[in-house]
């Protein structure tokens, strides 16, 4: 979910939310699944180990009905992550279930997502997407509407991750291609809530909102079965030739001691104590993106507004996309600030101004005041991701950077479904006013992990200069 400015490791780069995979050296297959770190191919001893090209006579007209294609399918994963927001209200209406029990959603998704680390295939993931929302538009038990978010997840994991290595195997200018790719997931969780909120004000018909969502991801699963026409990226792209290992630092499996050689790279990468603290950074801050996305919509609905006013009531999900527009934004618009005060000092600043903000929606009881507030909160949280990512690539040696961001990312997708949950559990015993308590806390220990994020990248960069 995050654009950036970052000069990736070559080997992938997925979406902020996203446990990310390696690529496999011969071209991991639209149709068929990654292979897991250690099955994949040989390590060079230069731990500088690039990725080298010859040019592709891909035609310019191919590769943009390619990346339209992916750009789409990028749409409905970002409608997919930011739909639940709006809709929480009536779940919890329509199954008669408190704020713990519909936290559930999140945790779901999340499996979902985990799920698809193992099983990776692009046409499988749309098709699953599309399974989720047919089975979301039914009047489905909450336990099997549980199961159809795994799915979802499953769906959005899958096709995430694949249209990501995808893009990053093309010929030229795979930087500024995937920034185009994650804003439009921007666009797609823009969206999603201004359409969901318009189903809030069905009782019995909010379901339907997911027959939209269905029409959505039957488009791309047309337009992935039409385009790509189930060909491998061998196919796809015949003239790339990588020289060199893509999984910089993973083992072959025909390597007799692969098993020794991964155990040894992760035990290298655990001993890297600044790839802790930014995992440690990243679950917090993808967990604090989803909670404020998932719930201010209800905080607004149950503090915000006198529920006999219907149509300002129904209007709350609104506020939900003016986050989710400030978030995307906030990844472009800032680009110029980051560069001229600087990535590492930049990520204090915007904290500090969003915990300012939040102290706004807290403590002033004032409708409009707390929809600008969480817009602008979102707008500095927008920039913070690509900075982490920047500053990981930067700090963490390129033959540990694969496994690294990997981990990194993975414990933010682990936040995005614990934090979710617990503040699910604690309105449950508290209130919904429990949100604001929890938001400032996590944007403090988002500072204080960023400090130690500085910390820890200055005294390892001092251990590989004297080693």
């Amino acid at each position: 979910m995050d654009i950036t400015t970052a000069t990736y490791p070559p080997q992938k780069r997925t979406p902020s939310t996203v446990p990310s995979r390696p690529e496999s050296k011969n071209g991991s297959a639209i149709e068929l699944a990654h292979r897991h770190a250690g099955q994949g191919e040989s390590v060079r001893s230069d731990d500088q180990a690039q990725v080298e090209v010859t040019p592709s006579k891909l035609s310019t007209s191919v590769e943009r009905r390619y990346l339209a294609s992916l750009f789409w399918v990028m749409i409905v994963c970002g409608w997919n992550d930011a739909s639940s927001g709006p809709l929480i209200p009536r779940m919890q209406e329509n199954f008669h279930i408190g704020y713990t029990i519909v936290s559930l959603i999140f945790v779901s998704i999340c499996v979902g997502f985990f799920i698809a680390a193992g099983l990776n295939v692009l046409l499988i993931g749309t098709a699953a997407q599309m399974t989720a929302y047919t089975l979301m538009a039914t009047p489905i038990p909450f336990p099997a509407f549980c199961v159809a978010f795994v799915i979802a997840g499953f769906g959005s994991g899958t096709v995430l991750s694949l249209a990501a290595a995808f893009i990053m195997k093309l010929p030229t200018r795979q930087n500024l291609k995937m920034c185009l790719f994650q804003a439009f997931y921007g666009v797609g969780a823009l969206v999603a809530p201004l359409i969901a909120t318009q189903f809030t004000s069905m009782t019995t018909q909010w379901r339907f909102y997911y027959l939209v969502s269905l029409g959505l991801a039957t488009t791309s699963f047309a337009i992935i079965s039409i385009v790509f026409r189930g060909k491998h990226e061998n196919d796809l792209l015949p003239d790339l030739v990588e020289v060199g290992s893509v999984n910089e630092g993973l083992p072959s499996a025909a390597t007799p001691n692969a098993n020794a050689e991964t155990l040894k790279k992760m035990n290298q990468i655990m001993r890297v104590k600044a790839v802790h603290m930014l995992a440690i950074w990243s679950f917090i801050y993808v967990g604090l993106e989803v909670t404020i996305g998932g719930w201010i919509v209800t905080f607004i609905q149950e503090l915000r507004i006198d529920s006999s006013n219907e149509s300002a009531y129904h209007s709350a999900g609104y506020v939900s996309t003016g986050f989710w527009a400030g978030l995307t934004i906030g990844r472009l618009a800032f680009i110029w600030v980051n560069n001229k005060l600087g990535e590492r000092r930049v990520v204090f600043g915007y904290t500090l101004i969003a915990l300012g903000l939040e102290f706004i929606v807290w403590f002033v009881p004032d409708l409009i005041g707390t929809a600008v507030s969480v817009s602008l909160v979102g707008l500095c949280l927008g920039p913070m991701f690509p900075i982490m990512l920047s500053v990981a690539s930067k700090s963490i040696p390129r033959a540990l950077a694969a496994g690294s961001i990997c981990w990194i990312e993975s414990l933010g997708q682990v936040g995005s479904a614990m934090l979710p949950f617990a503040t699910g559990a604690l309105s449950q015993a508290f209130g919904i006013r429990v949100l604001q308590p929890i938001i400032v806390s996590l944007l403090g220990g988002m500072a204080v992990a960023w400090g130690a994020v500085l910390w820890f990248t200055a005294l390892d960069k001092k251990r590989w200069t004297s080693d």
